[in-house]
């Protein structure tokens, strides 16, 4: 339907490429990709607080396409697998290690990361704008890993992630490189 077509185009509009080294984007496709974040299999945290009549027919999110599953469609010839690793906000580091093996048998990780309804929304004020939960150690453990790593960032309001871009490499190795392309995608709606 036209109102679909008219969301894809909006949403592909208002993406934000902040940085793109080393060619890491576009992603290459036959290859072994991990999705890793709690924002990579979201539904409902595609959409802002205000979603109106987006959400899907007879109420509910199924039909929002989640960033790992248009990887895997895009990604054609290859594989594409995905982790939360953790929540949004949550001190929960249990699923860490099963999102880390995913991403040691990858080619390249998409690390999508953010916020959503439940950090950001009508009355409520955050108390800081970085990253909440263990959201910036688990990507520092990703970067850590040294793959060509993709950041999507899923937001509404303002975060601050200049710890996962100012990590100096250091001459024995030891350092922790950011990641090669960094991409603001705000909410991206229904067809994001």
């Amino acid at each position: 339907p036209a109102h679909l077509q008219v969301s894809y185009e909006a949403a592909l509009q208002s993406f934000v490429l902040l940085k793109n080294t080393e060619n890491t984007l576009p992603l290459p496709k036959g290859s072994k990709i991990a999705v890793l974040g709690p924002q990579g299999n979201a539904t409902r945290g595609m959409l802002s607080d205000y979603f109106g009549d987006e959400a899907c027919p007879g109420g509910g999110f199924d039909c929002v396409e989640t960033i790992a599953d248009a990887i895997t469609k895009a990604n054609e010839g290859g594989v594409t697998v995905s982790a939360t690793g953790v929540d949004i906000n949550s001190t929960d580091a249990s699923r860490i290690p099963h999102a880390l093996s995913l991403a040691n048998g990858s080619d390249l990780v998409v690390l999508v990361l953010g916020i959503d309804n439940t950090i950001e929304c009508e009355g409520t004020d955050r108390p800081d704008i970085t990253l909440p939960g263990l959201q910036t150690p688990f990507a520092e453990k990703v970067l850590s890993l040294r793959l060509p790593t993709v950041l999507v960032l899923v937001n509404g309001g303002m975060l601050a992630i200049e710890d996962l871009l100012e990590y100096p490499e250091t001459s024995d190795g030891a350092g922790v490189p950011p990641p090669g392309a960094v991409v603001e995608a705000f909410y991206p709606s229904l067809q994001g």
